[in-house]
């Protein structure tokens, strides 16, 4: 709907300023310069704040604005360009490019102009926005001492919303006659089309078809744009609830996992004190069987020498190669003894022979040496790794292969 303001009587409608002016001195209200606005876009303006922002260009300033370039990584907006058209005048346009974020670009604009279109931190544009917020202090000053006391709080009132009426009545008659203007200038220019083209009557079609097909487009583009923006509030709204969750989880997971860091710390101290006993208990071991060893050969050896093995604790016997030669092993409870081809005494070994493979250590004339029985082959080694026979002394020719 459209609306015009007439005023029959110019010297009335002076009075009214007049007395709107000293009202609202008297009222001590700061007037602000309210056909101007400061807008700022910064890195972290969503996409809802910067169409509305447009929407706004164009409703309330008649302005043009065109985005022709807008890129976001990581919630913050990288690049942007835009483009605004004042009226009658040339395109303004503005890039702005930083990968971790564009610098805050300010705009100041009237009703159809542009005052700046730049960067906020540069020195004339804060001083724009700062004398857009100014207050004219002299104009009040001047108004106090001219101001009828007898204005009542509630004619000062009224009287600023009449002023703040008429205003806005004045701002919106001038952006209707501005397009009014427009609409006239579209019309005389189709009717000199039409004048000129009289006879073209399909390229007139074809025209308004365009139109047509363009204003579709231009609605389609809209309710796309609004489906977006609701779709992109829904999944911030997810997003944060989901984020939300993952804290909760990842709180949880903290929670377990330094239960679990101080259980392992439990367990392997835990660890450390079982294998410093059973190092104990082997270091026991090795000595207590070492010395059962030693009793174990001679108490055998006495017994085969003399013939006095009662064969108590007999398990079983066989055959095995020791030292390029077939000998003969007994087995006992916790011991076998090894014989030579002759049937003459070797060696005793602190294990049953029961299985292979099988190693460990053994003494012969009071020497350490190792010992390992795999497939019925018995190997004796001493500390430098060399085959010995049942005297501890090398075998050469084993040694060679």
């Amino acid at each position: 709907m459209k609306m015009f303001v007439t005023l029959q009587n110019p010297c009335a409608y002076i009075s009214v300023l007049m007395f709107f002016a000293f009202a609202k001195a008297n009222s001590q209200t700061s007037p602000t310069n309210i056909s101007k606005k400061s807008y700022s876009i910064t890195k972290d303006s969503s996409r809802e704040e910067l169409f509305d922002i447009i929407d706004e260009l164009k409703t309330d300033h008649q302005l043009e604005v065109k985005l022709f370039a807008y890129q976001r990584n990581e919630n913050h907006v990288k690049e942007l360009g835009i483009a605004v058209k004042p009226v009658n005048e040339d395109w303004i346009e503005y890039v702005a490019n930083n990968e971790n974020g564009i610098d805050p670009i300010c705009m100041v604009v009237g009703d159809g102009s542009v005052d700046r279109l730049s960067l906020c931190n540069e020195p004339i544009v804060q001083a724009e926005i700062a004398n857009t917020l100014q207050q004219p202090s002299n104009i009040l000053a001047e108004s106090e001492t001219s101001v009828p006391l007898n204005i009542t709080r509630t004619q000062e009132l009224d009287s600023l919303r009449a002023v703040a009426t008429l205003a806005s009545i004045e701002r919106q008659s001038a952006r209707q006659e501005q397009q009014m203007d427009r609409v006239k200038s579209q019309n005389e220019q189709l009717e000199q089309i039409k004048e000129t083209l009289s006879t073209d009557t399909d390229s007139i079609k074809m025209e308004k078809a365009l139109r047509k097909k363009e204003l579709q487009e231009l609605q389609v583009e809209v309710s796309r744009s609004r489906r977006e923006r609701q779709t992109l509030a829904y999944n911030n709204e997810r997003a944060k609830a989901k984020r939300d969750s993952l804290q909760a989880q990842q709180q949880r997971l903290q929670e377990t996992l330094l239960k679990q860091e101080e259980m392992l710390a439990q367990a392997l101290a835990q660890q450390a004190r079982y294998e410093e006993l059973i190092k104990k208990q082997q270091e026991v071991i090795e000595e207590q069987g070492l010395k059962s060893e030693t009793a174990e050969s001679l108490k055998a050896y006495r017994k085969a020498m003399l013939g006095e093995d009662d064969g108590s604790n007999f398990k079983s016997q066989g055959y095995l190669i020791f030292a390029l030669e077939q000998c003969l092993y007994k087995v006992y409870d916790g011991y076998s003894i090894v014989y030579g081809n002759q049937g003459n005494f070797l060696f005793t070994i602190n294990e049953e022979l029961k299985q292979t493979p099988m190693s460990g250590t053994l003494k012969i004339q009071g020497e350490s040496f190792t010992y390992n029985y795999s497939g019925n082959v018995l190997y004796i080694k001493n500390e430098n790794g060399d085959l010995v026979n049942q005297n501890g002394e090398p075998l050469d020719t084993l040694n060679k292969f």
